[in-house]
């Protein structure tokens, strides 16, 4: 779930940097993607989580995208993207090899909610109405 939310939230950001061409020298909110990345790729990058084939696919999108940006912007977030596009990269890789392997493990269905993520929508969910 945090994978795909942060795959969105890049996305969005990338997006948004066509409205907003000042946002190609920011390079923070591009070290915060980065870090994350760069966990996945460490922690998650040679185990196999049966991430969704979907995921994986975006995931190499979203690698491409970034790692193309400086072909039409230039700023220091820009170079800091297109980092954290080669780190995305190299973490889809060893994924996908991992996925396409005759021992990998079954595909997580693409809809799947944990049920950390299901209690804690539900408790603060259920702490907004007490306290309205």
């Amino acid at each position: 779930m945090s994978i795909r939310k942060t795959l969105e939230n890049a996305e969005e950001r990338m997006d948004c940097m066509f409205d907003d061409d000042s946002l190609c020298e920011e390079a923070a909110r591009w070290e915060d993607f980065g870090y994350f990345i760069q966990n996945c790729r460490e922690y998650l990058g040679h185990v196999d989580i049966g991430l969704p084939l979907a995921l994986l696919d975006r995931a190499d999108d979203c690698a491409r995208k970034l790692g193309n940006l400086d072909k039409v912007f230039e700023g220091a977030g820009v170079a800091t993207a297109g980092r954290v596009g080669r780190v995305l990269g190299a973490w889809h890789g060893l994924q996908s090899a991992m996925a396409s392997s005759e021992t990998a493990v079954p595909r997580t269905n693409a809809g799947y909610v944990s049920a950390l993520d299901r209690d804690l929508g539900g408790a603060s969910s259920a702490k907004r109405r007490k306290t309205k």
